[in-house]
């Protein structure tokens, strides 16, 4: 009986100890779980978070798209601005679309390196019209200008389509021209030389002008750096 107290004893303490080791596996378990559960929450806090600071895609209204109006695109014509003008006539820019077809003469210009090439093409129509039983001419260049030219122009002048004079701004504020026609039919490939005492052009425009007296007619405008208009018609038709 005496052998069997001890016994009794130890078993007793190993229950304890078996009970207290499932009761700790059975709180770590249940720790676990809480912590996973808490860690699952947060994340839908968080998500919940993120979707209230933006905003919702199908309530925002997009800013309405204004389309330009044509018209108010046309740069303003100042009259106070125009130097060289035909008397005793109004003037306005012309809208591009009116000019484009006066242009199209087949005649290509290029600026390379300061060099000026001219080319043509025979199968244009109005190549054919314009210069009728004159042969195309393959990138030929156009020497003698006095400073190296950085653009140039098709000057628009009259009702119908007409032989363009090639109007060239020079890097000095300068302009030269070409009479397309003349320089074709004589194969001369050279500036004509300056127009007038025309200094610091920085663009052309083109411009309808209406003669009090009746009619009217396109024409190519150059414009300096202050603003001011020169009607080339006007001067280019005196040379």
């Amino acid at each position: 009986m005496k052998k069997l107290v001890p016994l009794m004893i130890i078993i007793c303490i190993i229950v304890l100890i078996a009970t207290i080791v499932m009761m700790t596996s059975d709180i770590t378990t249940m720790l676990t779980s809480q912590e996973e559960k808490l860690s699952q929450m947060q994340n839908q806090v968080n998500h919940l978070e993120n979707q209230i600071a933006e905003p919702k895609k199908e309530n925002t209204v997009p800013e309405p798209v204004v389309e330009k109006d044509i018209e108010n695109t046309t740069p303003q014509f100042s009259m106070e601005k125009l130097k060289v003008a035909l008397p005793d006539a109004t003037y306005e820019m012309a809208a591009e679309a009116t000019v484009a077809p006066l242009k199209n003469s087949g005649i290509t210009i290029e600026i390379e390196e300061g060099k000026v090439y001219v080319s043509t093409d025979a199968k244009n129509s109005q190549y054919q019209t314009l210069f009728p039983n004159i042969a195309e001419v393959k990138k030929q260049e156009i020497t003698g200008f006095s400073a190296k030219p950085k653009s140039f122009e098709y000057a628009v002048f009259g009702q119908d389509i007409n032989p363009p004079v090639i109007l060239f701004l020079l890097e000095d504020g300068t302009l030269e021209y070409v009479k397309s026609l003349e320089m074709l039919q004589n194969a001369t490939y050279g500036s004509k030389g300056k127009i007038g005492e025309l200094t610091n052009i920085v663009d052309f425009a083109y411009v309808s002008v209406h003669e009090n007296a009746g009619g009217g007619f396109k024409s190519t405008v150059a414009i300096d750096k202050e603003g001011f208009y020169y009607d080339l018609h006007e001067l280019i038709k005196n040379i």
